[in-house]
C-alpha cells in the first residue's frame, strides 16, 4: 500500500486545547476511524472492530498484532480506532524492567490519579524519571494484591491504593564472568562508573552488573507483557498535545522493516519517514528468557517495615538501608507530604 501525507494535515493536527492544557487534565480524547482513511493510513481489517468481535480477544493483543475490541482495552491505549468515539488516556503504560538493560516490559500504572495535587509528594516520586539514584525503591515495580494491577514504583501504589497488601518484584542480578553459584552480598551505585555494581562471596573487589525485576513465581495474576521495542509514546520534547494524547489512547500498528510504531499519530510525533510506512512489517520481538540472570533476590519485606528509619525516610528492603523521601525539584522540602518551596 502506499502512503501519502494529505496537506490538510497541518489543520487536522492543530493543537486545539490551548498552551494551558496539562498532562494532569482528565482528558478525553476524541477518536474517529475516518480520519485514518482521510489520511490514507487506514489498515482494514487489521485495525478495525467488526461486530462479530466486540470483546475479543484480550485487552491486550500480543506484540505485533493489531488492536482490541475489549471493554477494558482503553485502560491500556491498546483499542481499534472506531471501538470508542471518546476515550480516557490510558491508565497502564508499557515499561521496561531493566535498569541497565532493554530486556523485558510488562503494562504498569505510571502516573497518580489525575485529580492527585501537582505538590504531592507521592506524585513527584512516582512520576519523575529518575535515571542515576541509588534508591531501587524507584525502579521497582509491585503488584497490589487487592486489584492485581501492577504499579511503576512503591510510590505509584501509594497514589492510588491505601493499603499495604501488594508484593514487590525480585531483583535479577547478573554479571559476566560471576558463577551463579556465588551469593550477592551487596548491591550498590557507584557515581564514579555511572553504573550498578555488587560485591559477591570470595570475590575481593566489586562487579559491574546489569540489573533487572521479574515478578513473584507465586503471584496468582500475572502481570501482561508488552513489546519495549514498540514506539507508543511521544518524546517529551514534542509540543502537540493531540498527537500526544492520540499516540497513546488507539493501537493501529504501522511498520518500517523492523521499526514498529503504535499508530501514525506516534509516527508523526518520532519523525518517520512518512512514505516508507506500511501496514505490514517484520516482528522479532521475543521476551527476553531471565535465566541469563544468575542471582535473583526474593524481597518478602514490606517498604513500610521501618526497621528504625527516623520521619521523613522509608526502608528499602532491597539494599537494606533507610531511603531518604526528597522532592525532586531542587530546593523544594517536604511539609505535610507537600513538596513546598522553603
Amino acid at each position: 500500500m502506499n502512503f501519502f501525507l494529505p496537506i490538510i494535515l497541518v489543520c487536522i493536527f492543530k493543537n486545539v486545547l490551548g498552551e494551558e492544557t496539562q498532562e494532569t487534565i482528565d482528558y478525553d480524547v476524541e477518536l474517529n476511524y475516518q480520519e485514518l482513511k482521510d489520511m490514507n493510513f487506514s489498515c482494514y481489517p487489521e485495525d478495525f472492530c467488526t461486530e462479530n468481535m466486540l470483546g475479543y480477544p484480550w485487552p491486550v493483543p500480543h506484540p505485533g498484532t493489531g488492536c482490541s475490541c475489549h471493554k477494558q482495552c482503553s485502560e491500556y491505549g491498546t483499542c481499534c480506532m472506531n471501538l470508542y468515539q471518546k476515550v480516557k488516556l490510558p491508565i497502564q503504560n508499557c515499561r521496561n524492567v531493566g535498569i541497565t538493560l532493554r530486556d523485558m516490559a510488562y503494562y504498569m500504572v505510571e502516573r497518580c490519579p489525575y485529580e492527585t495535587d501537582t505538590d504531592s509528594i507521592w506524585k513527584n516520586l512516582c512520576e519523575k524519571n529518575w535515571n542515576e539514584e541509588e534508591n531501587l525503591l524507584m525502579f521497582s515495580p509491585l503488584t497490589s494484591l487487592d486489584t492485581s494491577r501492577t504499579y511503576k514504583n512503591y510510590y505509584c501504589f501509594k497514589c492510588h491504593e491505601t493499603t499495604d497488601n501488594y508484593v514487590l518484584w525480585d531483583l535479577l542480578v547478573n554479571s559476566t564472568g560471576v558463577a551463579s553459584e556465588t551469593n550477592v552480598n551487596r548491591i550498590f551505585y557507584s557515581p564514579e562508573r555511572k553504573t550498578w555494581m555488587a560485591t559477591y562471596d570470595e570475590l575481593y573487589s566489586p562487579c559491574p552488573v546489569n540489573l533487572s525485576f521479574n515478578f513473584p513465581k507465586d503471584l496468582q495474576t500475572k502481570p501482561i507483557y508488552c513489546d519495549p521495542y514498540l514506539f507508543a509514546d511521544c518524546p517529551d520534547t514534542w509540543a502537540d498535545t493531540e498527537v500526544r494524547y492520540k499516540c497513546r489512547t488507539y493501537r493501529a500498528l504501522l511498520f518500517i522493516g523492523y521499526t514498529t510504531y503504535k499508530n501514525i499519530h506516534c509516527a508523526l510525533c518520532n519523525n518517520a519517514p512518512i512514505d516508507l510506512l506500511s501496514c505490514y512489517g517484520i516482528i522479532t520481538y521475543t521476551p527476553i528468557h531471565f535465566n541469563i540472570f544468575k542471582n535473583i533476590i526474593d524481597v518478602s519485606e514490606k517498604v513500610e517495615n521501618a526497621n528504625n528509619c527516623r520521619k521523613g525516610y522509608v526502608w528499602d528492603p532491597y539494599l537494606q538501608k533507610c531511603q531518604k523521601l526528597s522532592c525532586p525539584i531542587r530546593r523544594y522540602v517536604i511539609k505535610n507530604g507537600r513538596c513546598v518551596p522553603p
